[in-house]
């Protein structure tokens, strides 16, 4: 296997347990939806900002802070540069969910 598809399936299985941040609400779903989409057709970064957008929905319940350190070692592996994790940690401070 080459470095560059060992590398694509490791962020895939890093990915893929992420799913279940989405709820049963059909916003939720229709997130889930673009998720699958995404890392179906190995488009791994979009997939993770589907994550990131859906989490930062203002309807959305903020996750744990072990949630995002997952989001944030992806982001760290995929190498993205972004405000998504600045504003997922502001977003479990604000919510008083900052700790694992």
């Amino acid at each position: 296997m080459h470095k560059m598809e060992q590398h694509y399936r490791e962020v895939h299985n890093l990915l893929l347990p992420l799913e279940r941040v989405f709820d049963e609400s059909l916003e939720a779903q229709e997130y889930r939806s673009f998720f699958r989409e995404e890392l179906d057709a190995n488009e791994l970064g979009v997939a993770l900002h589907a994550i990131c957008d859906f989490l930062l929905e203002p309807t959305t319940i903020p996750m744990s802070a072990s949630v995002v350190d997952e989001i944030e070692a992806l982001h760290k592996k995929m190498a993205i540069e972004d405000d998504c994790i600045a504003k997922l940690r502001q977003r479990l401070e604000d919510s008083g969910r900052h700790i694992s």
